[in-house]
């Protein structure tokens, strides 16, 4: 029985792979394929999974029917609906979802739509949970940037259930009610939110106490994640399998106890039956305070698989139930299997049962440490593929944490909760003891995390990698092999593999990543690194931490040679700090006028340089150049024996006629990034003809606000043939300059899977 529910969940992980939903004939391609679940086992597991993959298909069909509809974004629709969680003030105004109840556009037609994640600027004051709001909002398709090694936001947006994108747009009808007077779950939850607040002056200690009572996890620093994800103790601050079984736990044994006393219930009935069932409501209870996020309703489902083997008096603790569990929550949320906790948790769990199968059981505090020890290895591949780290703190760290954080600081945090409708004060004070005993622990993971630390994988583990590994972790605790230790530490080893591929001498590569609105590109030398332009920095968010730093550790990159800030605008040369921050630079060249806080060389026209058979030049400014911040970007030339590249910055159209004056014969090239994004302030006829380009790539980020690149702009190129690439469409860009300039690769395009917004290309241009 478990091996056929094992082959339904085989089909539902294969349609993830899917690039584009299939069309509805495909139905009925597949039926005769289920309908042999009749025949033998062999044809009924090929059925079970065909079964599978329709079951996925057919959700998947359901949430993305409920998405904004591309030609429908950028325009203004009427919003009506809930605010499901409470807002997040991000500086420059208030972030939340909205569950939607209605949404009709300017004609007065109906959309439908199921949640939407809205900024509203300029709004200063939190919306609760439970507020009632009518909004005039403007939407776009979900969309992210894709670029490789980095965090797919369409996919999460996806699992999230979020149909649309966008905004409040300024309007006199916008108005927002408070939560209803009635106790409804949130506005429960926002009354214990805001009673934490209250208690707990400190921002970061709200952010610990909240994140256990009401998963309000968006207050946590940057600087607290970074010591829970180097210590791999994240998950002490998520409401999910961890806690609930813990509630489920306490409730369970006192319900045991408790109904054990009465000598008729438990001759008629057993007690572990009705235990089961407070254990229960007691988990659902804890989950609803937390909002009933998906990683909650997933461990539900998980326990009540647990407690269901509990009242049919079968072991709960077995490769049976676990196999249930697992079968069970791929079939009730197929896309669960997109996410890194749904891996995290069965992983963690299965490899658990796998120790205990092949070790006796012990309550010694040497074996319980190894315990961690051997859980530590047994994740070490799939963080290793997920983050590209290995958190070595991470059996230090749980074997104190874990305790310390179930038995003290959670068990405090819910006697507060209880405490609260009777006496607040009391509830004030649980929650100042937890915090005090989460303080201690946390000077601990701190010590831990600067000490011990977590081991940075030179690039990012291919799929050889992870299978050698695996074996290599299962090899640990296999008492029958010999030297299992040695076997199991070079099959592990193989994820510290640099697999690097650089390009060969005289030649280079160019990736134009997609930052969003704004520039930065990615230039590899046989061994050699330069970036030019950093993209922007706003908020928590910067292109240099979050986009070009992933993309060079993935590819096996761990310095820059050199960074080239074209200008000094947010949206060039923004994330630049980011990037310095995380990855040692040896040298950066500015324009003129553009000072850091750092040394810099300044960029001037004739100054070139040669690395591994590759040529770079610059182009412009001349020395004696005056004009705007964007006229005098640094323009850099980029050439090899087949082929070159033209960066230019944000130039306009006089620094254009500059350069075709005094560098015309320079200027032709394979490639040009356009001048400011595809402006009509720049790319004038004359600095085209000059340039007369195969490819033209514009930096423009999706469905931005200034419509750049301008549709009068990409024509003057079409009409000289030559195609135009936009980074908010295609993704990142990549050019390899071999003997020839090789056909540019689009990352949308190349790892496109079904949940991906696609755009028709300008024209279609790769593959």
């Amino acid at each position: 029985m478990v091996y056929y529910g094992l082959a339904v969940v085989g089909g539902i992980a294969l349609f993830q792979l899917v690039p584009r939903m299939p069309h509805p004939l495909f139905y009925a391609a597949l039926l005769p394929i289920a309908l042999l679940i009749r025949y033998g086992p062999r044809w009924r597991l090929v059925a079970l999974c065909a079964v599978g993959f329709l079951w996925a298909m057919w959700r998947a069909g359901v949430i993305l029917d409920q998405r904004l509809e591309p030609l429908r974004q950028g325009h203004v629709f009427s919003v009506t609906g809930i605010v499901d969680t409470p807002s997040i003030d991000f500086g420059r105004g208030q972030k939340f979802n909205i569950k939607v109840h209605n949404v009709v556009d300017a004609g007065g037609v109906t959309v439908r739509l199921a949640r939407v994640k809205l900024t509203w600027y300029q709004r200063h004051e939190i919306l609760p949970a439970g507020s009632r709001c009518r909004l005039k909002v403007r939407l776009k398709t979900p969309h992210g940037k894709r670029n490789p090694g980095t965090f797919d936001r369409e996919k999460w947006l996806f699992t999230e259930r979020i149909s649309a994108t966008g905004y409040v747009v300024h309007h006199p009808a916008n108005r927002c009610d408070g939560p209803p007077r009635q106790w409804t779950v949130d506005r429960i939850r926002g009354h214990i939110a805001a009673a934490i607040k209250t208690s707990l002056p400190s921002a970061r200690q709200y952010a610990v106490i909240a994140s256990l009572a009401v998963a309000e996890r968006d207050g946590l620093t940057d600087e607290q994640w970074d010591v829970l994800r180097i210590t791999g103790t994240a998950h002490l601050l998520a409401i999910s399998g961890l806690h609930i079984s813990l509630i489920a736990g306490i409730a369970f044994f006192a319900a045991h106890w408790g109904i054990g006393l009465f000598a008729p219930v438990n001759r008629c009935w057993p007690v572990q039956r009705p235990a089961a069932l407070v254990a229960l409501a007691a988990a659902v209870g804890y989950a609803a305070l937390a909002g009933f996020p998906i990683s909650t309703q997933r461990a539900l489902v998980m326990l009540s698989v647990a407690m269901l083997c509990q009242f049919l008096r079968r072991p709960s603790i077995s490769f049976e139930a676990y196999a249930m569990a697992l079968v069970t929550v791929a079939i009730l949320d197929p896309s669960a299997l997109l996410t890194a906790s749904f891996w995290l948790s069965f992983c963690a769990v299965g490899w658990l049962l796998f120790i205990h199968s092949t070790r006796p059981p012990t309550k010694s505090l040497p074996r319980l440490l190894l315990m961690h020890v051997y859980l530590a290895l047994g994740l070490t591949p799939l963080l290793g593929a997920l983050h590209q780290s290995v958190p070595l703190a991470s059996p230090l760290a749980n074997l104190i944490a874990v305790p310390v954080v179930t038995l003290a600081v959670v068990p405090l945090v819910l006697a507060g909760i209880v405490a609260l409708p009777f006496d607040g004060s009391t509830a004030a004070a649980l929650w100042r003891v937890s915090i005090s005993i989460w303080d201690l622990l946390w000077s601990y993971l701190v010590w831990l995390a600067q000490t011990v630390g977590a081991l940075a994988l030179p690039s990012l583990p291919g799929p050889w990698a992870m299978g050698l590994a695996t074996l290599g972790v299962a090899a640990f605790v296999v008492p029958v092999l010999r030297a299992r230790w040695l076997v199991g530490s070079l099959l592990v080893a193989t994820l510290a593999l640099n697999i690097r591929t650089a390009p060969p001498a005289s030649q280079f590569r160019v990736t134009v990543l997609d930052v969003g609105q704004g520039l930065a590109v990615v230039v590899e030398t046989a061994h050699k690194v330069l970036i030019y332009d950093t993209g922007p920095a706003f908020g928590r968010f910067s292109s240099g931490a979050d986009i070009i730093v992933p993309v060079l550790r993935a590819r096996g990159i761990g310095a820059v040679d050199s960074l080239v800030l074209s200008h000094a605008d947010l949206d060039h040369a923004g994330g630049w700090r980011g990037l310095a921050q995380e990855m040692p630079i040896e040298a950066i060249w500015v324009s003129p006028g553009h000072v850091l806080d750092i040394p810099t060389k300044t960029c001037s026209s004739g100054h070139y340089w040669v690395w591994d058979g590759v040529e770079f030049t610059f182009l412009s400014p001349r020395a004696d150049a005056t004009g705007s911040r964007n006229d005098l970007s640094c323009v850099l030339k980029i050439s090899a024996p087949g082929g070159s590249i033209l960066l230019s910055g944000d130039i306009e159209k006089r620094a254009e006629i500059q350069l075709v004056a005094h560098a015309r014969a320079a200027l032709a090239t394979d490639i040009l990034v356009a001048p400011h994004h595809g402006s009509t302030t720049s790319s004038s006829a004359a600095f085209i003809a000059a340039v007369d380009p195969t490819y033209v790539v514009f930096a423009a980020g999706y469905q931005n606000r200034f419509a750049f690149p301008r549709p009068q702009v990409v024509g003057r190129y079409l009409v000289r043939g030559i195609v135009p690439l936009i980074t908010g469409v295609e993704g990142a860009i990549e050019f390899n300059i071999s003997t020839s300039v090789e056909r540019p690769r689009a990352f949308r395009r190349r790892h496109l899977r079904y949940w991906h917004t696609l755009e028709p290309a300008v024209p279609a241009t790769d593959e």
